[in-house]
């Protein structure tokens, strides 16, 4: 933004400017940080806009204050000083040397704060470089600029290809290794072991995670960046999820990948063309804009927790948008100047200059056009732009789009309608398999027919082996998978799929709870107490667990152990309802019929508008003679609309 403000002096210094942009970028993707900007915001202000340097100081001390609970006290104090330092530069040297010097003492700073030679000697280099070239006031040679580049590419490039790849054998540790155990705090930790939760592994929601190379890494990105492309001018189809396999890992020999390659290196061609060659300011700052927003999402600065999104392409389309209307402009041949109109006073000024003395108040310049043919040209100029040639064309394709965009919308109206319509996309997702079949699952207590309820059951069964086809990864299929086959009684099916994930997940709460399920289903209660109490020591809040740990010792033959079980959970979590529930029930069973009152009455008391806690008190109580206390709660239920 600031390079289409330059006069012709100074655009004869850009290449250094191009330097540090190139330098900074190099530090963002090795060293993943955003402090570089800041110091290169300040260089670049020192160096045309004296005046504008004590706001970004200003604006410089939120950014350090913001980032102050991540760095320590010693880099904190470095850091803060620079900016003085760039005060001192600006009062007291030179101009056209405060960029060299600032250069070599902001590669002094990154040396102590990241002790890497590799990045220091870099700037100094182009600090070096940048005060030879503007001491002369010339535009260095091609072949100088090159050389220069090269080497500094080669020295901040060796640093960001070690960084790579320490981030790719990183990347590969949380493959191996849960995000549970990795990326949760202490107390998060212990409290998701207390309660038998899972974090699924990231790796469901980024396929690149999967590359057992840094050369598959960096071809899986650039397929990536390709897609983006693709998105942005073929929008279809469009899904919700990228997660692993809907884009598999591939290597440089896919097509695709060196595609993406060769329009990426087109786009940055044709930049640096359109600004030396075409002149086209505003061509090159499209592309650039998109191509620096882009490289955020492109996993080569920061593994994401996605392959891909589109909403990731945001940003960047703006730039896109913006290239487009100047690559059609340039095959049209429209001019995109604005034009110019004559004053009275026989000056010349833009129309965006004439605006900008409007609201600055100056309204004595504003006179009435004598030219009528400036007029005429201006009106030709709008004209051309309503030519049928040009608007047939866009009006097709933008009635095209509204309707794509009307139909997705429709894709967004809930849960169910996304996963339906999107599920043929992606049938080689494994997350998206599991989410289809889950809504499948819940769906079927709700079907109306038989038929219906046949569909349901044979799609959620379907997808949630898919699931674990495309990887063992997929946690709570297992599980929901193995669920379903005990509600549709194929013991079989759900022993064998639990056995499965036993062996993959041996030291999960779920692995042992489903198994004791399998066997209180198929009334092993003995077997289940054994799988239900290893359950317990891993998950020692676990509320499910509870109950089937209870009921498997009640119907063990052990009914006072079952309910001394339910007890102490009451005890341990009395601000749960369930656990009155399943312990009213047992002192029923178990013919303790007051303490089983007590414990639905908590229940009511606790929740007010629960229907089965008024059913079964009721009923209860009027079986025991005790009509008019019956009749007390029925009155009760009426109240709180339960009945």
């Amino acid at each position: 933004l600031l390079y289409l403000q330059l006069d012709k002096r100074q655009k004869n210094n850009i290449l250094p400017f191009l330097g540090l942009a190139f330098a900074t970028l190099i530090f963002l993707f090795s060293e993943k940080s955003i402090l570089p900007f800041v110091y290169v915001l300040f260089v670049l202000q020192a160096y045309f806009e004296r005046d504008f340097v004590k706001n970004t100081f200003i604006a410089s001390i939120f950014l350090f204050l913001a980032a102050f609970p991540t760095m320590s006290i010693s880099t904190l104090l470095i850091i803060l000083v620079v900016p003085f330092i760039f005060i001192m530069l600006v009062t007291y040297l030179e101009k056209d040397i405060i960029l060299a010097l600032s250069l070599g003492i902001f590669s002094l700073v990154l040396f102590f704060v990241t002790k890497n030679y590799f990045v220091c000697i870099g700037f100094l280099l182009l600090s070096i470089y940048a005060y030879s070239n503007l001491k002369e006031n010339k535009l260095p040679s091609f072949s100088k600029s090159i050389i220069f580049f090269l080497l500094t590419a080669y020295l901040l490039g060796a640093n960001f290809t070690k960084k790579a790849t320490e981030q790719w054998v990183d990347t590969q540790e949380k493959i191996r290794i849960s995000i549970k155990t990795v990326d949760i705090i202490p107390e998060e930790k212990n409290k998701q072991d207390e309660w038998g939760l899972y974090v699924e592994d990231m790796a469901l929601g980024n396929s690149i995670l999967f590359a057992e190379s840094s050369s598959e890494y960096a071809a899986t990105s650039c397929f990536i960046l390709g897609k983006y492309i693709k998105n942005f001018f073929i929008p279809y189809p469009l899904v919700y999820f990228y997660g692993y396999n809907q884009i598999p890992v591939t290597t440089f020999t896919n097509w695709k990948v060196i595609l993406s390659i060769v329009l990426y290196l087109l786009l940055f061609a044709w930049a640096f063309m359109s600004l030396f060659y075409a002149k086209n300011k505003a061509m090159f700052f499209a592309i650039m804009f998109y191509l620096f927003n882009i490289a955020l999402f492109s996993h080569l600065v920061v593994t994401l927790p996605d392959t891909m999104s589109d909403r990731y392409l945001f940003m960047p389309s703006v730039g896109l948008c913006i290239f487009t209307v100047l690559a059609i402009g340039q095959l049209f041949k429209c001019s995109f100047k604005v034009p110019e109109i004559k004053t009275e006073q026989k000056e010349t000024i833009s129309i965006s200059s004439a605006v900008n003395m409007a609201k600055a108040g100056k309204k004595k310049r504003k006179q009435k056009t004598k030219n009528k043919k400036t007029k005429e040209n201006n009106f030709k100029l709008i004209r051309n732009y309503q030519n049928y040639i040009y608007v047939f064309p866009i009006v097709l394709i933008c009635s095209v789009l509204a309707v794509m965009t009307y139909e997705r919308n429709k894709a967004w109206k809930n849960e169910s309608t996304l996963f339906s319509t999107d599920m043929p996309h992606l049938e080689n997702c494994a997350r998206a398999n599991y989410y289809y079949g889950n809504t499948r699952y819940r769906a079927y207590p709700d079907a109306a027919t038989t038929r219906e309820q046949d569909k349901l059951k044979e799609e959620m069964l379907y997808h949630f082996k898919k699931a674990i086809d495309i990887t063992d990864k997929s946690f709570y299929a297992f599980w929901h998978l193995s669920r379903a086959y005990m509600n549709f009684a194929m013991y079989d099916e759900a022993y064998e799929i639990l056995q499965k994930g036993y062996n993959i997940y041996p030291d999960e709460f779920k692995s042992h709870h489903l198994m004791g399920m399998y066997f209180y289903y198929t009334q092993d209660y003995e077997t289940a107490i054994e799988w239900f109490e290893k359950a317990k020591e891993l998950a020692i809040k676990n509320q499910d667990n509870y109950f089937y740990l209870a009921w498997s010792n009640y119907k063990n033959g052990e009914p006072e152990k079952g309910i001394s079980i339910m007890e102490k959970a009451v005890e341990s979590q009395p601000e749960y309802e369930g656990f009155y529930n399943v312990l009213g029930d047992m002192y029923f069973d178990y013919g303790e019929f007051d303490k089983g009152i007590a414990a639905l009455e908590k229940l009511i008391e606790m929740k007010s508008d629960f229907a089965p806690a008024y059913h079964k008190l009721i009923n209860e109580l009027r079986d025991l003679g005790q009509d008019s206390k019956a009749d007390t709660y029925y009155q009760k239920g009426v109240e709180n609309g339960v009945f």
